[in-house]
């Protein structure tokens, strides 16, 4: 992401429950912002969040970036179901970890 500014945490709490939660999601927004493996609407979304130009809630009514989203956590869910048990033990592990 290559915006001169980004928001605060404390920009996204009309979201998030809690200052940990707008941690989070500000740093999910970021990787998002960076992945050049995922959508490009994706990004833009990401980027178009962190910058300011568009309000988490906003983001997420545009139609062209919940396609994206969807589209995403249908790709992970395909991926999970995918998943061998020994897979799944592992995973479980490191995200104990």
């Amino acid at each position: 992401m290559t915006a001169d500014r980004e928001i605060q945490d404390e920009e996204l709490m009309g979201i998030a429950q809690d200052p940990e939660q707008a941690l989070r999601l500000r740093r999910s927004l970021r990787t998002i912002a960076n992945a050049a493996s995922l959508d490009p609407a994706l990004r833009d979304m990401a980027s178009a969040v962190l910058s300011g130009r568009v309000d988490v809630k906003d983001a997420f009514q545009d139609p062209r970036h919940t396609e994206a989203v969807y589209q995403r956590l249908h790709e992970m869910r395909r991926a999970a179901d995918d998943q061998t048990y020994a897979e799944r033990q592992e995973s479980k592990a490191r995200f104990g970890e």
